[in-house]
């Protein structure tokens, strides 16, 4: 493509870094006791820093010093920003450069409007409502088999459902044995995106971030050897199109962009659909009472079993409400991170140029100032009648906000009320006793640690 990358912001010094900040108050955690801190109990974390230390405090997270936000104040001050003031590479480059480089989260300004607007066609209205006609079976077939097998660990069916549904619509592969082992290689990568000890070569190859970059090396070799034949004969998916892709001056995305931005959507398309699937089934295994509701609004009979499209989705409102309440209370992606290219006022703070900070979504989605209750599953409060006017626009934002709100959302809204509904036509469920106070884990992205074992009965 014509534009290239954004430099990174050059990160000053450790030391004058932590003394930039030296006027906020402290986490109260010490390093490396706070990365494990925020790992095993993000939310516990997340209270306690803000009971200690308010809005806006100073940390050294992942052996760097930075601030972390916990207002929606400053979660719409830092991503709303349209000045070129906030990069979103210098924010995640440590954490993810080398295992997604170069993918949407790895561009800033005018290179990523580019890139973006590139993408867009595959995820517009048109291209859903084709994208719904072709998974709706598939999941159809799916749950029968689930509710025939009457108890079986859903986050792990999910987790086979949406890898194959990603593949299908994003890639066009649809070959078993290719889909399982990209599955290996995602939950590798993705775990090594919260690897703590990261060694350079040749120690990492046996670390848990080194088998990560090296199911990248998998990825990228599985992609690279099938882009000349999609160039010859495009299919309707995404990596076809990223393919044959050419812009008003004639340019293409190269081999590398292509692979580099696949392996990102890929990874995006089924792992955080994933999580708010498993979230929200939960939910509903722990009140029946709302599987009642929403069966009720589906309706019965063969009306209710047929294949809906996009429009009879979207009239799901109480499903809808239910979807969004489980994004809030377990958002796939717990938190964010940015670097400052300027010196910015934040929540009441001032943040010098080349200030990291990490903004922390579920804090805000569970804040009592916008939440009553917040804790509690109550899916009405996305209602007409229960929608605050004086919510904070940023008190929601599983989806991020700014310039680099997810490019998928309505692709993976539209999946979780596929899979929901078709399970909800076709069955009850409810969670064994021993799975009913089993532990949730908010990151790298938000799980069951123990997986999600349901018992269905088919309607």
């Amino acid at each position: 493509m014509a534009a290239q990358p954004d430099t990174l912001f050059a990160a000053p010094s450790f030391n004058s870094a932590w003394r930039a900040l030296s006027h906020l108050p402290h986490c109260g955690y010490a390093p490396l006791h706070v990365d494990l801190a925020l790992l095993r109990d993000t939310l516990g974390f997340a209270r306690r820093v803000q009971q200690r230390a308010g809005s806006v405090s100073r940390a050294i997270l992942v052996g760097r010093p930075q601030a972390l936000l916990m207002s929606a104040d400053a979660l719409e001050t830092v991503l709303a920003d349209t000045s070129g003031r906030v990069s979103a590479a210098g924010g995640w480059a440590p954490f993810l450069g080398e295992l997604f480089p170069r993918g949407l989260i790895m561009r800033d300004g005018e290179d990523h409007r580019l890139h973006r607007r590139r993408m867009l066609p595959a995820l517009r209205r048109d291209a859903l409502d084709q994208h719904l006609a072709r998974m709706a079976p598939r999941v159809d077939a799916a749950v029968d088999g689930w509710v025939q097998a009457g108890q079986l660990d859903l986050h792990d069916a999910f987790r086979r459902l949406t890898l194959d549904l990603a593949s299908d619509v994003f890639l066009g592969v649809r070959e078993t044995a290719d889909v399982e082992a990209a599955h290996h290689d995602f939950v590798q990568l993705v775990d090594a995106s919260a690897a703590i000890l990261r060694l350079p070569e040749p120690w990492r190859r046996h670390t848990r971030y080194g088998r990560g970059l090296a199911a990248r090396a998998r990825l990228s070799a599985f992609l690279r050897s099938r882009i000349a034949a999609r160039r010859d004969d495009p299919g309707g998916d995404l990596f076809s199109q990223l393919c044959v892709l050419r812009d008003e001056d004639g340019l293409a995305f190269d081999d590398e962009e292509i692979i580099d931005h696949m392996i990102f959507l890929w990874m995006a398309a089924h792992d955080t659909t994933r999580s708010a699937l498993t979230t929200a089934t939960r939910a509903l295994a722990l009140d029946e009472a709302w599987q009642e509701r929403l069966r009720d609004e589906l309706g019965a009979g063969d009306a209710a079993r047929a294949l809906p499209d996009l429009d009879a989705l979207n009239r799901l409102q109480a499903l809808g409400w239910s979807i969004k309440e489980a994004l809030r209370l377990f958002p796939p992606i717990p938190t964010l991170a940015r670097q400052l290219r300027a010196d910015m006022e934040v929540d009441g703070q001032h943040l010098p140029a080349g200030t990291v900070v990490t903004l922390f979504l579920l804090a805000v989605q569970r804040d009592p100032r916008w939440w009553a209750e917040p804790d509690r599953f109550d899916p009405e409060r996305f209602s007409p009648e229960r929608a605050d006017a004086q919510r904070h626009r940023y008190a929601w934002v599983p989806f991020g906000g700014g310039a680099h709100m997810c490019l998928g959302q309505h692709f993976a809204q539209m999946q979780a009320r596929l899979v929901l509904r078709s399970l909800l036509v076709r069955s009850r469920w409810q969670l064994p006793a021993d799975q009913v106070k089993a532990r949730m884990a908010f990151a790298p992205i938000a799980h069951p640690p123990a997986g999600l074992r349901v018992q269905l009965r088919s309607r």
